[in-house]
Order: C-alpha cells, then structure tokens, then sequence
C-alpha cells in the first residue's frame, strides 16, 4: 500500500486518494488541473471539500497521526471570512509552491479559477510557464478577483504542511506532517530519507 493509500486508510471516513491515472496533459504538472476536476466529480461532489494536492515525484507523508482535516482549520479558523477562501498556497524562499496545497470545491473554483489557470499551458516557446508560475501570474494580475479567494501561507509557517529539507529556516523535523524535497525529485527525496534515517508514518 502506497503512502497516500496508507493515510487515506487511517482516515477513510473523510480522506480519499485520487493518483494519477494517465497523463493527459503536455506535462505532469499540468495534469493538476485536471485532476481536481475529476476528483471534483468523482469524489469532492459536496461544495466545500477540499482537494489536496501533493506532488508524487518529491514529496511524502511524513506523519500519520496529523489529520489533514486539523491543519486547515488551524490555518482557516482564525479568519474573518475564512468560508471565501478557496486556494491555501505556501509561500517559499523563491515565492509560492504548488508542491502542496489545496483547492477547496465551490463555484468560484470551477468556474474561474480551474478555466483561467488551464489557460496558462502551452508550449513555453509560445509564452507558457508550468502551473506553479501560472498561479503566481494570476496573482499578481488578481485574475479572477484570486486575492480575495487565496490564503497564502507564509514562510514562518510553511512547515505545517509543506516541508523542505533545505533552504533557510524553518525546515523539515522529524514529527511534520509532510516532506517535500522540491527539485530534487525521488532519488532526492529518498537519499535525504536515508541520510537522516526517516522512515514515513
């Protein structure tokens, strides 16, 4: 049983793991738009689920015992209209990182925010970035009215869900709930495992 599979077990009443079935789009990373909106229809039906996001390449749960479910209500219960944000996003050290974040199931999202992201994929030659630029493009032009619909995590805090193993402090402990060794991909991910003897939940 996969690592996904495994925390999606512990919590089954309310965590359902969606993988990548095929790749349909020009890239893997561009195939993140499109399955939020299979997981939309097939599994998030109820407005106001969350889909997470976590990249497959570079990034593993860590701990088992932290419910997804607590760290979005730490982040979104102390906000003054926390029911209209739509997008939660860590910052980093170079700006967002869409290794792992969520997109919460409403009207907002689908009918905005997934079209004009999707807008973004084409070749680069031709102007296209990959999906995490394209978030931040639309960010900074509030396509869509984003900036009243995105939490954006900042740094200081980024470890509650999106850990890196590098980079200035904070950085991944052991006891966070995820590692995401961003750029350096399995082998990365796997050899900072082995040289800091971490095992996953």
């Amino acid at each position: 049983m996969s690592n996904r599979d495994r925390y999606a077990a512990r919590y089954a009443d309310h965590v359902i793991h969606t993988p990548q079935t095929k790749l349909e789009a020009s890239s893997a990373v561009w195939q993140k738009p499109r399955e939020v909106e299979r997981a939309f229809k097939q599994t998030a039906k109820a407005s106001g689920d969350w889909v997470w996001l976590l990249d497959a390449r570079d990034a593993m749960i860590m701990n088992g015992d932290i419910d997804v479910r607590d760290v979005l209500a730490e982040l979104l219960a102390p906000l003054h209209g926390a029911e209209s944000v739509d997008v939660v996003i860590t910052r980093d050290f170079n700006g967002i990182n869409a290794g792992s974040f969520f997109v919460r199931n409403s009207g907002w999202t689908r009918k905005i925010f997934l079209k004009a992201w999707r807008q973004y994929e084409r070749p680069r030659e031709e102007g296209g970035m990959d999906e995490q630029a394209a978030i931040a493009d639309m960010m900074c032009r509030n396509t869509g009215g984003i900036m009243d619909r995105v939490l954006v995590v900042e740094r200081a805090r980024q470890t509650l869900f999106n850990a890196y193993p590098f980079g200035p402090p904070p950085t991944f402990r052991p006891g966070d709930f995820v590692l995401h060794a961003a750029s350096l991909r399995w082998k990365g991910l796997v050899a900072y495992m082995s040289d800091h003897n971490l095992t996953e939940f």
